[in-house]
């Protein structure tokens, strides 16, 4: 059995409708745009970053990258690699190993740790 709204909502359904798709149409269309502004905004040797731009956060960490830092409290060089995951560090044993626990850090710069080696950072410490 079909249902068949009564004449004077059907307005009303059409009307929210098209304010649906019209919210739709213009979220895609941002979007668009502020894919087009980051490819022409960015310069062509921005190879050697280690973020990037996304679609659905602010920025995220490239995957698969080795990027090297200056600690600037001693001047030595800290290697920072990402994983195919854009995590810091190796690549992780898949699937999971029984009895180990899996903890993702969120966070800025405090929780990556850029400044000092990967054996010191929260993350590997925990």
């Amino acid at each position: 059995m079909r249902l068949r709204l009564p004449r004077f909502l059907r307005p009303v359904f059409y009307a929210v409708l098209l304010l649906a798709l019209a919210v739709c149409g213009t979220e895609i269309g941002l979007r668009i745009q502020d894919s087009m502004r980051w490819r022409t905004a960015l310069p062509a040797t921005d190879g050697d970053g280690l973020v990037v731009p996304s679609w659905t956060v602010h920025h995220e960490m490239k995957p698969l990258r080795r990027v090297e830092f200056v600690n600037p409290d001693d001047e030595s060089r800290v290697v920072v690699r990402t994983s195919s995951f854009g995590t810091r560090g190796g690549e992780p044993a898949i699937p999971k190993p029984p009895r180990l626990f899996r903890v993702l850090l969120l966070g800025d710069e405090t929780v990556l740790g850029p400044d000092v080696p990967e054996e010191e950072t929260a993350a590997s410490r925990l």
